[in-house]
């Protein structure tokens, strides 16, 4: 189960985000383990703008509460029967619900999700590893919500591959660039921490999506990851 210490301070980057919120997330979970669903639920209960409003053990009883009761964030178990995360991903995408999804990974990520993540329609989902601490679950859901890229760290290897078949590489602007993706960071944060305009890291992220080959930010990140990973097993 997910745990840590869930009382760390906000970081400078947060905290703007802490201050902004006015209302409570509504969250639902869906996990088949019945005993991790009310750990999740525990350890989440504490967080000020956090508020659980169901859970679900499989994806059709998870497609059935999102419709009868919309949620901001759904936490989803990469393994939820039948058809994994995917399928719910795919509902929620398709069916237009204004709710972000966030996917324990217990595992390896599967091709059908990493499909998912590249897919154009709707939000590509937040990914945290299912042994993750709770301070990067609670990073994860607010992320989501707000509609920012999230990859667990646990789930990124050092991006030191970034090169396409072709071998165009990313210039060292972008790599910088998608490091800060991989952290989670909107382009306002970004320009922030590397000193360049909003536009400048809106045409950087574009390079980055063109040249690893994928769709969104959450692919790019997650290429990247799997490609370094690949290279570091050579």
């Amino acid at each position: 189960m997910i745990g840590g210490n869930n009382n760390m301070p906000v970081s400078e980057a947060e905290a703007p985000f802490e201050r902004a919120v006015l209302m409570p997330l509504n969250v639902g979970i869906a996990h088949p383990s019945g005993m991790l669903a009310e750990s999740l639920a525990a350890v989440l209960v504490n967080e000020p703008d956090i508020q659980l409003v169901w859970s679900a053990r499989d994806s059709i009883s998870a497609r059935a509460l999102l419709r009868d009761r919309v949620c901001d964030v759904l936490i989803c178990a990469q393994q939820i029967e039948p058809g994994g995360c995917e399928v719910v991903i795919t509902y929620v995408a398709e069916s237009e619900l204004p709710t972000s999804v966030v996917v324990l990974i217990d595992d390896e990520i599967s091709n059908t999700l990493r499909e998912a993540v590249s897919s154009k329609g709707g939000q590509a989902p937040a990914l945290v590893q299912h042994f993750s601490t709770v301070l990067t679950l609670v990073e994860a859901i607010r992320a989501a919500a707000a509609g920012r890229t999230f990859v667990d760290p646990l789930l990124v290897p050092e991006l030191l591959l970034r090169e396409r078949p072709n071998g165009e590489t990313l210039t060292p602007r972008e790599t910088a660039v998608l490091d800060e993706l991989s952290l989670g960071l909107s382009n306002k944060e970004i320009a922030a921490a590397l000193n360049v305009t909003i536009e400048t890291v809106k045409t950087h992220v574009k390079n980055v999506i063109r040249k690893l080959e994928v769709t969104n930010r959450t692919a790019a990140v997650l290429q990247a990851a799997q490609r370094s990973a690949a290279n570091a097993a050579e």
